[in-house]
């Protein structure tokens, strides 16, 4: 049985035709950084500070696993001199920070927090200027990594035309 903790949820697995014994510990948490998983092996990390000090309270830990970009918030300097393998999931997000770039681009277009603000406020007749069209704009990337990758099939959708710049590519 192993148990996974995630942040404040922790789920229990049982593997079949296994004699491994893997704890795999949570998100450290500022002002509680060890949650209960004292014992953990690998932790799953995400973007809380993981500095020096945590290494040393926990002695079985053999591996930490960021799901997301980069480790500059692991100490890794310190987990290699603990012996513990730091990875990462560097595409785990990334569906979703294009969603959310194609709603903040449609949030701005279409004036949904002015015209929520005035609303909320009594105001029921906004004097916004006319919202423009996003069909037929033009979508400019500045670089075009894993996130403008996933963005571009959304603004064609929409029948957005894109370009992109990436000087690297």
């Amino acid at each position: 049985m192993v148990r996974v903790s995630i942040g404040q949820d922790s789920h229990r697995f049982d593997f079949e035709n296994s004699d491994k014994k893997l704890k795999l510990g949570g998100i450290f948490l500022e002002g509680t950084p060890l949650m209960g998983n004292s014992d953990a092996d690998v932790v799953l990390h995400h973007i809380e500070p993981f500095p020096r000090e945590v290494f040393a309270a926990l002695p079985k830990l053999r591996g930490i696993v960021r799901y997301g970009i980069g480790l500059d918030t692991i100490d890794v300097d310190a987990a290699t001199e603990h012996g513990v393998v730091v990875a990462n999931f560097p595409t785990v997000t990334t569906k979703e920070v294009a969603n959310h770039a194609l709603a903040l681009m449609l949030a701005c277009t279409k004036k949904l927090l002015r015209l929520d603000r005035d609303i909320r406020s009594g105001i029921r007749k906004t004097s916004v200027a006319p919202m423009g069209s996003i069909y037929g704009e033009t979508l400019g990337l500045i670089a075009f990594g894993n996130i403008p990758h996933q963005l571009v099939p959304l603004a064609q959708a929409l029948g957005m035309y894109v370009i992109a710049y990436d000087p690297y590519l």
